[in-house]
């Protein structure tokens, strides 16, 4: 994912700087999964909002058909939507998947 002030320059300095991440990686490896998780999101709390990761993973998926998880504050009361996103195939829990009782929660909310 992209550091803030890249997030604030808008989408397509958002996608240019995540395809340099892919440079060394073979798209094409069959097992290979992607998680997007913006790094201003990472143990802050704050999750990207729905419309951002939507338009991130769409342009995203222009670039590969692997799957694309979302990874970025993912919490109880946010995982439900962020799978409904379109282009979201599944979620990469960080912190809230240390308090076990708050994590089978989630796993619950998803059955």
């Amino acid at each position: 994912g992209e550091p803030l002030e890249i997030r604030k320059k808008g989408i397509e300095e958002v996608i240019e700087y995540i395809q340099a991440q892919f440079k060394g990686i073979d798209l094409g490896y069959d097992k290979l999964i992607i998680a997007y998780e913006p790094v201003w999101a990472i143990g802050t709390g704050v999750s990207a909002s729905e419309e951002e990761i939507k338009e991130t993973h769409l342009k995203l998926r222009e670039l590969t058909s692997k799957p694309l998880l979302y990874g970025g504050s993912v919490k109880l009361n946010n995982i439900e939507n962020i799978l409904k996103i379109e282009n979201v195939d599944g979620v990469l829990v960080g912190s809230a998947s240390l308090d076990v009782d708050n994590f089978i929660q989630m796993i619950e909310k998803l059955k």
